[in-house]
């Protein structure tokens, strides 16, 4: 999908379009053995170049880099599955620039998304007038489903709770691998994750990075006490254990 898309995005540039988000859904043509048919996965592929939002009087305009474009792969991948996890590593894809782009795998390991801005080699031999992000999703392994309505629930009364996890990740290890690793920890309530705070230097050692994850617990019919709160949290522990390159930070000196 992506070199037309490109194309388009370099037509539009020309004629003077400077907030360019072009989008198509389609079949794609992969080689099979000799004498048979193309295999004819269906895509959803975009290109986004310009402002990351409408431009607004409240703040100044921001252009849009590698992570808006991440977290448009990752609402399709949403709607498309809500049943799986998908796991986003750094990636290096023919194309695309490879200090600033992303993959996402499924629980097999294969390659269900990527996106990133153009190589520079590429934009330089083309003349691009702007950075051009590229996206594309392989639909049939995001999970092949009509986009459903999204519903709602209703807000809980209970006051949340929470826990920071304070880690320390190996440069090896993306953060992405921790949330996975995490997901399927049975909780007593409802829960959201997030990072809240990230930080590189002495006294870590070269490579490593010290991150913090906030754990948000948001119970539907009652107070949740500190027994559950810490049992839950020994859990998420536990299952940090089990995942190579990262571990509880202590208060280091």
């Amino acid at each position: 999908m992506l070199p037309g898309l490109l194309r388009a995005a370099d037509q539009n540039l020309r004629r003077g379009s400077v907030e360019l988000r072009l989008f198509e859904v389609g079949s794609v043509f992969e080689a099979r053995g000799v004498g048979e048919l193309p295999f004819e996965p269906s895509r959803a592929g975009f290109a986004w170049s310009g402002p990351a939002a409408p431009p607004h009087w409240g703040a100044p305009a921001r252009p849009a880099d590698v992570w808006d474009a991440a977290g448009l792969i990752e609402d399709i991948l949403v709607v498309a599955s809500r049943q799986h996890v998908f796991r986003r590593e750094r990636a290096a894809l023919a194309g695309l620039h490879p200090g600033q782009s992303a993959s996402w795998h499924d629980d097999s390991g294969r390659l269900v998304a990527w996106c990133g801005p153009v190589h520079p080699e590429v934009a330089l031999r083309l003349g691009l007038a702007s950075t051009v992000l590229l996206g594309e999703v392989d639909l049939a392994l995001a999970g092949g489903r009509p986009a459903e309505v999204p519903s709602y629930h209703t807000i809980s009364r209970q006051p949340a709770t929470w826990r920071d996890l304070s880690l320390v990740l190996e440069p090896e290890l993306a953060s992405g691998s921790v949330l996975l690793a995490l997901a399927d920890v049975a909780s007593p309530a409802p829960v959201s994750m997030a990072w809240i705070d990230r930080y590189a230097g002495p006294p870590l050692a070269a490579g490593q990075v010290a991150m913090t994850l906030r754990v948000m617990l948001h119970p539907l019919d009652r107070t949740l006490n500190d027994v559950e709160v810490e049992a839950y949290r020994d859990k998420l522990l536990g299952a940090l254990d089990e995942v190579p390159g990262v571990r509880l930070r202590r208060n280091e000196t």
